[in-house]
Order: C-alpha cells, then sequence, then structure tokens
C-alpha cells in the first residue's frame, strides 16, 4: 500500500510543479500560489515549491511572506542556489542591500557564474552610484555572449548611465527577439522607454511606456479611491477634529514628506538627510500600517477612520513610540527623522493624533509632469496601482488634491508647500526655507545633497545623485500629442 500511495503522490506534485511554472511563466501569480501551496500541502518542506511561492508572493508585493519562503526553502536545502539569488532580490526590494548582496555572493559561491546574482551585484551598486564597478562587473560577461534576461535589463541601465543610450537598445531589442516571460518584456519596455526619452525620440518613448504600462498587472479602482477620500474628509471635518483624541508623545522629530509620486519628494528628502542632524528614514508604511491596524487593535467594529475615535490616549503614544522606534533605526540622538512615504497624505489627521508636534512638508509638482512621471516610473509589484492607466492617474490626482486642500483647513499640523519648480530654479532660498521650517540652523552641506554617500533605493535614486537640475520643468510638452485622456482626467488641473 505505501508503495502505490508514495507514487500517486509524487505524480501529484509533479503535475502541480508543471502548472504552477506556467502559470507563473504566464503572468498568473495568484494561480500559481495556489499551485504552489497544494504542493506544500502534501510536502510542507519541498523546497523547490517553496521556492516558487515565495517567487510568487514577491511579483504581487508580498515580500516579507517571501523571504520567509526563501528562508525555509534554504533551511531544507542550503545548496538551493535560486533559493539564495531570490532571497537576495527580496532582500534589495526590502530594502537591506548588504544582507542582500551576501545572499548574491552565496548563490555565485555554490554556482560560480549564476547570471542573475552577478546581476543582483550589480544592481546593488547601481543603487549606491557605483555605476563604474557595475559597468566593470557585467561588461566581460556580456561582451562573451551571455544573454540572461536579468542581467540585460540591469546593464542596459547600466550603459544609460554612461550615455551608451544606442547600445543599450540594441541590447533590450535582441532581448525581446527571444520572447523572455511576461515580467522580463514589462521592464524592458520601461527601460527602452526611458533610453529614447533621453535622444530625445518622444513617440518611440511614449510607445514603449505605453506597451509597459499594458502589460503592467495592476488593478485600481479609481470610484473606490474617490468614495475613499470624500470618507476621510467628512470624517476629520472642522468640528469632529480637534476633538479626537491625542496621543503624549511631544516628540518634534517627525517630519512627514508627502505629495504625489514623483512630485520631488526624494529631492526634499535628499536635502534633509544633507544635514548633521537629519535621519531619512525612506518610504516607511508604517502609518499605512497602523491605520490599518487600528479596527483590530482597538476591538472596534468601526473600521478605519471612524474607528479613531475609540481610541486612548495611551494606545496612540504606545502606537506612536513603536513608529519611533523603527523609523529611527538606533538613531535617537538625531533631531529630526524623515519619512518620505508620499501617500502619508491620505493619513494627515491620524498623523496628528499620534504627533501633535510633527511637521509636513507637502511636495507640490505642474499636475502634466507630475501624471506623466508617474506613467514613465515601473513601480515595484503592487506599488502605485492608479499609475498605469493615464485616465486612472488624473482622477487619482483630482482627489490627492482633494485631501490637500482640505487638510490645511482643519489640521493644526504645520504644513509647508514646496513647488517642485521653485526648488529647482531657487534652489538655495527653497533649501534654506525648508531646513528653517523643521526647526535646525542651516548647514552649507544641504547644497551638496547630490554628493550624500547614502543609499537611495527608491525611483529617484539616479537622479538624487546629480547637482540640482530643471530639465524635468515643462516635460510633458514634448509628448502633447498623446495626453489628451490625461488632461481630460486632471480636469481644472490639466490646464
Amino acid at each position: 500500500m505505501p508503495g502505490p500511495q508514495y507514487k500517486v503522490e509524487e505524480e501529484q506534485i509533479e503535475a502541480h510543479l508543471e502548472l504552477a511554472r506556467r502559470e507563473f511563466d504566464a503572468g498568473r501569480f495568484g494561480e500559481s500560489i495556489r499551485c504552489w501551496r497544494q504542493i506544500l500541502g502534501l510536502q510542507p518542506n519541498h523546497p523547490i515549491a517553496l521556492t516558487g511561492l515565495g517567487a510568487a508572493l514577491q511579483r504581487v508585493g508580498r515580500l516579507g511572506d517571501a523571504r520567509k519562503c526563501y528562508e525555509q526553502a534554504i533551511e531544507c536545502d542550503a545548496q538551493n542556489v535560486d533559493a539564495h539569488f531570490n532571497l537576495g532580490s527580496v532582500l534589495q526590494g526590502l530594502g537591506s542591500p548588504e544582507l542582500a548582496l551576501a545572499s548574491y555572493h552565496e548563490a555565485l559561491r555554490l554556482q560560480p557564474g549564476h547570471l542573475p546574482s552577478a546581476a543582483g551585484v550589480a544592481a546593488i551598486l547601481d543603487w549606491q552610484g557605483r555605476y563604474q564597478e557595475a559597468l566593470e562587473l557585467l561588461s566581460p560577461i556580456v561582451e562573451s555572449g551571455q544573454r540572461d534576461p536579468e542581467m540585460l535589463l540591469i546593464y542596459a541601465r547600466i550603459l544609460r548611465r554612461f550615455d551608451r543610450q544606442k547600445q543599450a537598445i540594441e541590447l533590450l531589442q535582441e532581448l525581446l527577439t527571444t520572447n523572455p516571460g511576461p515580467t522580463y518584456r514589462q521592464r524592458a519596455q520601461f527601460i527602452l522607454g526611458d533610453l529614447n526619452d533621453d535622444l530625445s525620440n518622444f513617440a518611440a518613448a511614449f510607445q514603449h511606456y505605453e506597451q509597459g504600462n499594458r502589460l503592467k498587472q495592476a488593478s485600481f479602482d479609481p470610484q473606490s479611491f474617490t468614495r475613499l477620500v470624500d470618507q476621510m474628509i467628512e470624517f476629520f471635518d472642522t468640528q469632529r477634529t480637534p476633538l479626537l483624541p491625542g496621543s503624549a508623545i511631544q516628540s518634534e522629530q517627525p517630519v512627514f514628506i508627502v505629495g504625489m509620486p514623483r512630485s520631488g519628494t526624494s529631492l526634499v528628502e535628499q536635502i534633509l538627510a544633507s544635514h548633521s542632524q537629519v535621519h531619512a528614514a525612506g518610504e516607511l508604511t508604517l502609518i499605512d500600517s497602523i491605520a490599518s491596524e487600528l479596527p483590530r487593535f482597538l476591538t472596534s467594529t468601526e473600521p478605519y477612520p471612524a474607528c479613531v475615535l475609540n481610541a486612548s490616549a495611551e494606545i496612540l503614544a504606545a502606537a506612536a513610540g513603536e513608529y519611533l522606534q523603527h523609523a529611527c533605526a538606533g538613531r535617537h540622538e538625531v533631531l529630526r527623522v524623515t519619512d518620505k512615504m508620499p501617500l502619508n497624505f491620505m493619513h494627515l489627521g491620524l498623523i496628528e493624533m499620534l504627533f501633535p508636534k510633527a511637521r509636513v512638508i507637502h511636495c507640490r509638482r505642474n499636475a502634466l509632469d507630475t501624471c506623466l512621471s508617474c506613467y514613465f516610473q515601473n513601480f515595484g509589484a503592487n506599488n502605485m496601482p492608479f499609475a498605469y492607466d493615464l485616465q486612472h492617474l488624473g482622477r487619482f490626482y483630482r482627489d490627492y488634491r482633494r485631501m490637500m486642500n482640505h487638510y490645511p483647513e482643519v489640521l493644526s499640523l504645520p504644513i509647508l508647500n514646496v513647488d517642485y519648480e521653485q526648488l529647482a530654479g531657487q534652489q538655495e532660498s527653497v533649501s534654506r526655507e525648508i531646513i528653517d521650517f523643521v526647526g535646525l540652523d542651516w548647514e552649507a552641506s544641504c547644497l551638496e545633497f547630490h554628493s550624500l554617500d547614502r543609499m537611495v533605493t527608491t525611483a529617484s535614486h539616479a537622479q538624487v545623485r546629480k547637482p540640482m537640475y530643471s530639465s524635468s520643468v515643462n516635460r510633458h510638452r514634448n509628448y502633447s500629442e498623446h495626453i489628451e485622456g490625461l488632461i481630460e482626467a486632471l480636469g481644472k488641473y490639466g490646464g
């Protein structure tokens, strides 16, 4: 009896493995997750299934869960090169470059010449602004004829740093002829858009961006978001807001940099990070997590934000203290800590309840430039789902402006508006205003933000390593023939 039963189980696993891989390769990650879990239901420590499940979870943005899968796969099979590489990639996405490098190097130790791991090392060097090292690492491999898709995508990005756009375009066009998986095709289209934009081939650039956005699997319901904004505005009104409970945390450390993505938030963060008394914590998801967890934590039947009526000063102080512990990352001696999660603009009411002495910097930029820059950016999995459709972008922008027009009328939090165009044209005066607003003395290093030796993991990691420039102002004019739908969706902001 055990013999045939074992054979049936193995046959089931093989069938599920084949189906899971097929669904993954087709970009149907939800179905792939289901298949991998069916295998693990039969064999909980199956290293291949754990690695596959991690990869599918990673594609849908569940990086923490993916990390656990890879670590479990390595516990089951320490020689699993794919698990070490994938763990490196998810650690990279979680903003842990040194741990990621260790995983990539372990994969390379187990399998010298493992091309995806070499590409991973080069990607981190790119993040760190060590472009020459990245080029020297990958050039010999590419010149030897190797054509791993991951490596070519990273290499094309690095070639762009050296103004070798035409060579990068040729390599990516060659890659697309090999019909790589949908994720590689989508990423290649966005990079081709950037390369053609650099060369002022704007029609070709827009075509590539458009194809990349069509290939991106993202789900966004603009009507649901509008209703959410309606609820937030209705709840945080002029009568209720002053009466809401607040924590006793009087820390002036938190500085929240909010606005639309691609509106200058990274630039403002880098200016502040150049100050000796500022720790830049990057884009934290902590405030959104607190908002999501509040109903459960308060055992309230009301959803957020209505549930905050049941919050006590003690509960809010505990949440605020936990936030500071994480955001400071051991740097408790600094006077200011920045959180540049742009979409925290939704939670300024909650932020005032947690940190009554926090400061908010609101980054603003021309609506068309902002939305196009979002459309041209290949955000991470499940990040900014509104950004892959021009109509969705326009509607999201309008709701964002409604939110940011409302909050200053009902909150006591100090909010500084920083216009990207003004910052680009009047760097020193606006930078001084920013530093003064957060209550610090001026330091000349804030004008040399591009020289700061700091890991930047957001979409603007290359831009903040350059001195101030204004070439992105009115960029939308290069694409005027393609954005009628966006202009219409923006309404009064599209002029």
